[in-house]
């Protein structure tokens, strides 16, 4: 605890002494131009600006941006108009078994109950149209039924994993779908 203290301490006081430094560093460069239409040219020539090449095939390049893709977009297509104003899920009160430990476990079990979970809640809102909080917190009962459903058709040692990345395949998709009806945020 004292090292954070003090390894704190020191990068206050190095800000303290380099401030002056910087400023009057700041004060003979003339400032960035930047027009009212394009607060953020800056930004984006950054952004557009091409990379190093790593040498890399066409299908190496391809595999590399789908791993760095944090959340792919589904095919939306047409979807129906919501019945509803759209509630974030986060003001919702949670089904029980959400709000609990065992759901939040880092678990194959517990991974597979969240991947199934999404799914159902995903397809309650759009079977229902419905964006608010009675749409998109779908009971937990429903997870418990596709689970039955799993170990009926697989037996008791079923692949959790495999499980879990269909599912979270099949969520995706209608996450993004939802998202859509309800325009704006899940």
């Amino acid at each position: 605890m004292e090292s954070r203290i003090i390894t704190v301490a020191v990068l206050v006081l190095a800000g303290v002494i380099a401030a002056p430094a910087l400023r009057a560093q700041d004060s003979a460069s003339p400032p960035p131009e930047t027009s009212a239409g394009a607060p953020f040219a800056g930004l984006d020539r950054l952004i557009n600006e091409e990379g190093p090449d790593l040498g890399l095939t066409q299908e190496q390049q391809q595999a590399e941006e789908d791993f760095l893709r944090v959340m792919p977009r589904g095919e939306v297509g047409e979807v129906p108009k919501a019945r509803t104003a759209n509630v974030p899920y986060r003001r919702c009160e949670k089904d029980p078994f959400v709000a609990s430990k065992a759901y939040r476990a880092a678990s194959a079990d517990a991974s597979v109950y969240r991947m199934i979970y999404d799914y159902v809640r995903s397809k309650r809102v759009l079977d229902l149209r419905d964006c608010t909080c009675h749409g998109k917190v779908a009971p937990f009962t429903e997870v418990t039924r596709i689970i039955a459903e799993v170990e009926a058709r697989n037996g008791k040692d079923w692949n959790r994993h495999d499980i879990a990345r269909e599912y979270s395949g099949l969520g995706l998709n209608l996450f993004h779908q939802a998202k859509a009806m309800c325009g704006g945020t899940f």
